[in-house]
């Protein structure tokens, strides 16, 4: 596959399925397209509709700014309610255990022990940075 003849956009969609960590059959299912529909788009073969690129922002919160033209961030500014439902639907396709199970339990902790295990994720998250 020769990467200069696709268009940039094509360029986008894929690198966006890629940030996904999404199959081309996931991502089509998402969009209610086949997986040979985004093939077809990623390889440049076929052009994303507008419809198209409405629908890829609408289901992962992308910035149609920077879909359809290379302008700014890939994602749009997010809300905590809209993260969350994002994060809720990866977690329920992973087949990571050990992330589920954390989940479980921090959904049994009372408020005590539930305040003491964000301020210990969130130091743990400052020594990361």
């Amino acid at each position: 596959m020769d990467m200069n003849n696709i268009s940039p956009q094509s360029k986008r969609i894929r690198e966006l399925r890629i940030e996904l960590q999404l199959s081309q059959e996931d991502f089509a299912e998402r969009l209610k397209l086949k997986r040979n529909t985004i093939s077809l788009i990623e390889n440049g073969k076929r052009n994303a509709s507008n419809r198209t690129l409405k629908d890829i922002c609408d289901a992962w919160s992308v910035s149609y700014d920077w879909l359809a033209n290379g302008i700014g961030n890939m994602f749009c500014a997010k809300d905590t309610d809209k993260e969350f439902a994002q994060l809720i639907g990866k977690l329920s396709k992973t087949e990571n255990e050990l992330e589920r199970e954390l989940i479980l339990k921090m959904f049994k902790l009372n408020k005590k022990y539930l305040a003491l295990f964000n301020n210990m994720l969130d130091s743990l998250l400052e020594i990361e940075e």
